[in-house]
């Protein structure tokens, strides 16, 4: 599920739980090759994977193309530090008409309407407590900056994706693709993709 070791924790691999679904590389609004997952029922499927920690300034870029989410079901990215806390949250609950973003403030719906043409999602880390969210739909607008101060404390060093139950069939797939972490998204200190 990797190209590229360098950089990404110490074995630089994914650490997969299939949950009640299961992971796969396909095609999607991504690309001809993108990390992917599916989930109808039972527990969580996610893929995390840490990377550098991100100091002040520094970027965490992905690509995420979701389908439908079932109504009370989610997917989305989640940014953690080394203890596995969750730092802030990105995601799409079924039945909302915009995407959430989760914060030490609280839970937010964000200007992002819903969509299934692909996302481009950079966080900045503004502060050692605050960072900024930014998001393009592809071949779209972009939306933000949202800005936020993390759930808890530390510096970003993992992402987990998940899908929980979106949903039966291909239609309900979650892919991501393209991650990029560094001082910005054209010069990137680790890059990887599906």
């Amino acid at each position: 599920w990797r190209k590229r070791g360098a950089g990404w924790g110490t074995s630089g691999s994914w650490s997969v739980t299939a949950g009640g679904g299961g992971t796969f590389v396909g095609a999607s609004s991504l690309g001809t090759s993108s990390w992917a997952m599916y989930n109808s029922s039972g527990a969580t499927t996610e893929a995390i994977r840490d990377f550098g920690a991100l100091a002040v300034g520094h970027v965490f870029y992905a690509e995420m193309d979701n389908g439908g989410v079932s109504s009370g079901k989610s997917v989305g990215m989640t940014l953690r530090n080394s203890s596995g806390q969750d730092m802030m949250e990105f995601y799409f609950s079924g039945g909302s008409s915009y995407y959430t973003h989760n914060r030490s403030e609280g839970a937010v719906a964000t200007t992002v309407p819903y969509t299934t043409d692909g996302l481009e999602i950079t966080v900045t880390i503004a502060s050692s407590t605050t960072y900024s969210l930014s998001v393009k739909i592809k071949g779209g607008s972009t939306y933000g900056p949202f800005t936020g101060t993390f759930i808890n404390s530390g510096s970003i060093s993992r992402v987990r994706f998940f899908n929980y139950q979106a949903g039966s069939g291909s239609s309900y797939d979650l892919f991501f693709n393209n991650i990029k972490t560094g001082p910005s998204v054209t010069a990137p200190l680790y890059d990887d993709s599906a």
